[in-house]
């Protein structure tokens, strides 16, 4: 299983200043989700260019990415 994370927080890009505040660091969530069951963990920077992107062209890019069989994702992705 792949896990894709975002790091830092897309609101850092969106919104600067607007961003949560962080529970853990990317190494501790790396080795939490490494822990739940993740065979590997891609950190996604959520660059302007990556946020741009439309639906379609970011799950395209996962897609040829990873070759997923399914896609999970949080109730609040947008």
């Amino acid at each position: 299983m792949v896990v894709l994370a975002f790091d830092p927080h897309p609101a850092r890009t969106l919104r600067p200043g607007s961003e949560p505040p962080r529970l853990t660091s990317v190494y501790e969530k790396i080795d939490r989700l490494k822990a739940g069951g993740a065979d590997h963990v891609a950190v996604l920077e959520p660059t302007s260019q990556v946020l741009g992107q439309s639906g379609s062209e970011f799950v395209e890019r996962i897609v040829g990415e990873f070759h997923p069989i399914a896609i999970v994702e949080g109730a609040d992705f947008r």
